[in-house]
């Protein structure tokens, strides 16, 4: 079993893990949650990936030899193979511990040196789940703020065309209006003119026949 498994058979409780070993088996890098995007995912794969993440970091800072990590592991082990309580569990791998001089207080300094480490990586999630959601946040004030002025725009642009649809319309009924009245003057003089026409051009042909009459 490599270093990471064991940790992560240590700390990932076993139905988290069941059917994504094989899945992470190939797993060569370890990413810090500094690079890490959040996405929105179901609360088990969102926890599942964060305890892979946070392994990976514990075995970075694992060193040779034992220490917590192994001790944790031994206990464990102890506890599922022999089914003791868990004092028994601890005070049985403190012995193995024992046999290669590690001493109480050493392993409990190691395990004080890996809240220490997980601290600084859960101060460097914060850091960087906030930028995030700054990020995130402000991106969408600043397309909000430009959504609300080009709406403000388009709205004005809509009064304006409403405006220059009304003066568009009271000109076509003006020119209605005008076509009408030109009709009714061409009617009316041409009526006129052909009257006037009529009585000249009559008194014209009287002229004539008087003086056919009387000139001839």
């Amino acid at each position: 079993m490599t270093i990471l498994k064991k940790i992560k058979s240590v700390f990932i409780v076993p139905d988290a893990t069941e059917g994504t070993e094989d899945s992470n088996s190939n797993h060569k890098e370890t990413k810090s949650t500094e690079n890490i995007s959040l996405e929105l995912k179901p609360t088990n794969e969102g926890k599942l990936k964060f305890y892979e993440i946070l392994a990976g970091v514990i075995e970075k800072s694992n060193t040779p030899g034992f220490d917590y990590i192994e001790f944790k592991s031994a206990v464990k082990s102890v506890a599922e193979m022999h089914q003791m309580n868990e004092e028994t569990a601890y005070k049985t791998a403190f012995i193995t511990a024992q046999t290669m001089n590690v001493k109480a207080s050493f392993l409990i300094d190691s395990a004080k040196k890996y809240i220490s480490i997980l601290n600084t990586e859960e101060i460097a999630f914060s850091q960087s789940a906030q930028k995030y959601l700054d990020q995130q946040i402000q991106g969408r004030k600043n397309e909000l703020g430009q959504l609300e002025k080009e709406t403000q725009d388009i709205k004005a642009e809509i009064q304006r065309l409403q405006q220059v649809l009304i003066e568009k319309e009271k000109r076509i009924n003006k020119i209605s209006e005008e076509a009408d009245s030109f009709k009714q003057k061409y009617e009316s003089n041409k009526v006129d003119f052909q009257e006037a026409y009529k009585t000249i051009v009559q008194q014209i042909e009287e002229d004539i026949q008087k003086m056919q009459k009387y000139l001839a």
